[in-house]
């Protein structure tokens, strides 16, 4: 809901001169009020230290009836409440007034005052040159004081409410006389703003709202002789727009026809980095299989001589039972060689295989985590056979989840190469590799720290970004740390960091959500 200034203006002048009329209001009266409470305390002492002298004499001569002739004398006080004297074993032994049943008079105790209930008590020790002869308790009435202050708030509050009615009227004639040049000055912006431009404002020159609607006219003139030039101008404009945006057209047509070009080559380039990753490992596999198989064909053939000089030597009758034992040894020898390397080379290619499979489908299956991540390595072990870099794992038990097998192990490739091409200068310095798995409820947290060359903070804040690399001189595509940004973000909609420092190792930390695999 709008409101007008007009109250607006009139309430806070108000609202201000209410406050601090309050605060003058108020500060009068606890002054008066703190002037009349020290008055009656002060009075009331002098009073209970002549009454106690009074008393002293005939306290001392334990003459009862002189004491209560001193009593007798406050009955005139009208605002005295009550007096009782008290002996050395706190009998009552005078009083008048109401008594207040409570002994009240302690030798330790040479003063005590306090205002309680509209009565301010008074017990003090009554002493003759400093010997105790017994105990004063007197009362006074604020009766008096209370009427006062009552009186005085009464006068205030009238003065208050006469100040106000005089002040809101003033106020009020004041806010009215200002704000109805206001309203001429607001007339005449709803004209302009309705388009009447030849409305002039009447306001006599004579204040600072006056100069507003003045220099308000000038606008106006001036306003008056822009708009023909404007009109011209949005006619010349809207054809330099018409023109702009044909031309617009054109080059968005060109930009888009760009951009969908390079987004072909982007993904082509991105599968041709994979399908490369992939045919170096093909290769490396191959050539550790061929060894492998070299040397079993190496034994077989040897046991195949052997066998074909022992059958010979049955066939001339010159066996011997020495060359049946030489020849069962080496049998043996041999056939433990090459089923080792035989079984060697079936796991590789299995694990391959099945790693292999894996990239080259989207679909997700359960998966132990870390059984999968020694199948990874095992597939990537001719990378690393002949290299002085060793890999060392710290893996968390029975991490089984619903999860894409395939991207999970183009991540752990790419990482892995990436630490032996950058980190390790390709396998040609000594250095380490720890793995780490670990989950907990929300998130499974994979860790690929190394010991190596490290990188600078520059190259640490591109090292995700396409096509940015360190090794372009050497064919580096600058895409496989980009490949595995995007398969942790939007593909597993996980997420990863890299911490590196020249000289100290660099680590790849990956948080992948346990709820959305």
């Amino acid at each position: 809901m709008r409101i007008p200034f007009f109250i607006r203006l009139s309430a806070s002048i108000i609202i201000i001169q209410l406050i601090m009329l309050s605060i003058l209001v108020w500060n009068n009266i606890r002054i008066s009020t703190e002037s009349h409470t020290e008055l009656l305390v002060n009075t009331s002492r002098d009073q209970s230290a002549l009454l106690a002298a009074a008393i002293a004499p005939g306290l001392l001569a334990y003459d009862i009836a002189l004491v209560e002739d001193a009593l007798s004398l406050l009955n005139e006080k009208h605002d005295l409440a009550y007096a009782e004297v008290f002996d050395l074993t706190s009998r009552l032994v005078a009083s008048i007034g109401q008594q207040t049943n409570d002994n009240a008079f302690d030798p330790d105790e040479d003063y005590i005052e306090r205002l309680e209930n509209g009565i301010f008590h008074i017990s003090r020790l009554i002493k003759v040159e400093n010997q105790i002869v017994g105990g004063l308790r007197v009362g006074y009435s604020a009766r008096q004081l209370n009427e006062v202050n009552d009186e005085m708030r009464w006068q205030n509050l009238v003065l208050t409410i006469v100040t106000m009615l005089v002040l809101t009227i003033a106020t009020l004639v004041i806010s009215r006389l200002l704000t109805a040049k206001i309203r001429t000055i607001n007339e005449g912006v709803n004209q302009f703003r309705q388009g009447d431009l030849g409305y002039r404002i009447k306001v006599p020159v004579n204040d600072e709202l006056g100069d507003v609607a003045e220099s308000f006219n000038q606008m106006a003139n001036v306003l008056g002789q822009t708009q023909s030039l404007l009109v011209q101008e949005r006619s010349d404009l809207e054809q330099r727009v018409k023109e702009r945006t044909y031309e617009l057209s054109q080059t968005n047509k060109t930009l888009k026809a760009a951009n969908e070009e390079l987004n072909r080559t982007h993904i082509q380039m991105v599968e041709n980095e994979k399908m490369a990753a992939l045919g170096d490992l093909v290769s490396s596999v191959a050539q550790e299989v061929d060894t492998t198989l070299g040397e079993s064909v190496k034994e077989i053939s040897h046991i195949d001589y052997e066998a074909n000089y022992l059958s010979k030597s049955i066939k001339e009758g010159a066996i011997k039972p020495s060359m049946l034992e030489d020849f069962v040894g080496e049998c043996l020898s041999s056939t433990q060689i090459s089923l080792s390397n035989l079984k060697k080379a079936g796991e590789l290619i299995k694990n391959f295989k099945e790693v292999a499979v894996d990239q080259s489908t989207e679909e997700a299956r359960n998966v132990d985590m870390g059984d999968y991540i020694q199948e990874i390595l095992s597939s990537l072990y001719p990378k690393f056979n002949k290299t002085r870099v060793s890999i060392k794992t710290e893996l968390q038990d029975s991490v089984v989840i619903m999860t894409f097998p395939g991207m999970i192990a183009q991540i752990m490739t790419n990482l892995l190469i990436n630490a032996l091409i950058h980190a390790f200068n390709n396998g040609k310095s000594e250095g380490l590799i720890i793995i780490r798995l670990k989950c907990d409820k929300k998130f499974i947290r994979i860790e690929i720290e190394d010991n190596g060359a490290g990188m600078d903070e520059k190259t640490a804040k591109y090292v995700f970004d396409p096509f940015f690399t360190t090794q372009l001189e050497s064919g580096g595509t600058g895409l496989g740390l980009h490949i595995v940004y995007n398969l942790v973000t939007q593909k597993l909609n996980g997420h990863i960091k890299c911490e590196s420092e020249p000289g100290k190792g660099t680590a790849f930390t990956i948080l992948l959500p346990v709820d959305e695999m």
